[in-house]
């Protein structure tokens, strides 16, 4: 069957809808997942030195052995991370940042100084919030 002009520019604009799509999920899952306090320490961590499992999952005692793999996981499958495997026996394991990784976290980096800088600001902001809400409270 042969395909006309207008069919293929539908398809075009359809395509660019679910691409649109698609890479809006991946923004919502990647806020989501710097969001993790996990994922932000292991990366930072990755990011001074490469490391085996036991030396990540150290640094990182107080979360949960779920939520550890969970993030190492996630920050493989994003391609922030790489596993290299030995040949030799018994074998290790040594988990280093990526370029990409690191890029990522340079951003997360300016994000967190932007909130050093507007920290105060976003005090005040909470101040006046919440008094507002309590004299609407107290008005009910």
């Amino acid at each position: 069957m042969l395909t006309s002009e207008k069919d293929t520019g539908q398809r075009g604009q359809e395509t660019k809808a679910v691409d649109g799509i698609e890479h809006r999920v991946i923004i919502r899952e990647l806020f989501e997942h710097i969001g993790d306090d996990a994922t932000l320490r292991l990366a930072w961590y990755l990011n001074e030195t490469p490391a085996r499992l036991n030396e990540l999952r150290d640094f990182v005692a107080d979360v949960s052995q779920r939520k550890f793999s969970l993030a190492l996981r996630q920050l493989i499958r994003n391609g922030f991370v790489s596993r290299r495997h030995s040949d030799t026996f018994p074998s290790w394991t040594i988990y280093s940042l990526t370029p990409m990784g690191a890029a990522f976290l340079d951003r997360v980096t300016e994000l967190a100084h932007w909130i050093d800088a507007h920290g105060q600001d976003i005090k005040s902001a909470r101040g006046r919030f919440e008094k507002r809400s309590v004299r609407m409270l107290d008005a009910a």
